[in-house]
């Protein structure tokens, strides 16, 4: 009984750690949109509409919009500014799928856990719950 226990309780840790990989990424990820934004409007000071747009761009899709507008202006992808942030951010990207995967492989797995017998038991005896998995935005 301890034994499967302690399993539980190390894979519920598991899990806990995921999570706050997926936060780490999180919080990276505005700040590097303000910089990037930032670039570019230096770069770009003529242009009205790009600063117009990237004054409206502070939320989750601001990055994909972001990284259009860079798309559209090829000289701000000459800039070497520009181009270490707009890589930085599709750096942290992928690091945040990888994290939410993680999560999901390894909440996946625990809840799976706390469904077997004897796991069952021992979970319903320590209270154990369900960790819900995250959605790929």
């Amino acid at each position: 009984m301890w034994t499967v226990y302690n399993s539980l309780k190390t894979l519920r840790e598991r899990v806990r750690q995921g999570y706050s990989q997926v936060e780490v990424h999180l919080k990276r990820r505005p700040d590097l949109i303000p910089r990037l934004s930032a670039s570019v409007i230096g770069l770009m000071k003529h242009e009205q509409d790009v600063q117009t747009r990237i004054a409206a761009l502070r939320n989750a899709t601001a990055a994909d919009a972001l990284l259009l507008i860079i798309e559209k202006y090829p000289e701000l992808k000459s800039s070497g500014v520009v181009s270490r942030l707009q890589k930085a951010l599709a750096d942290t990207e992928n690091r945040l799928e990888l994290a939410r995967a993680y999560y999901n492989n390894i909440a996946t797995f625990y809840n799976a856990g706390l469904e077997r017998i004897p796991d069952i038991v021992v979970a319903r005896i320590a209270r154990l719950k369900e960790f819900e998995l995250m959605s790929v935005d």
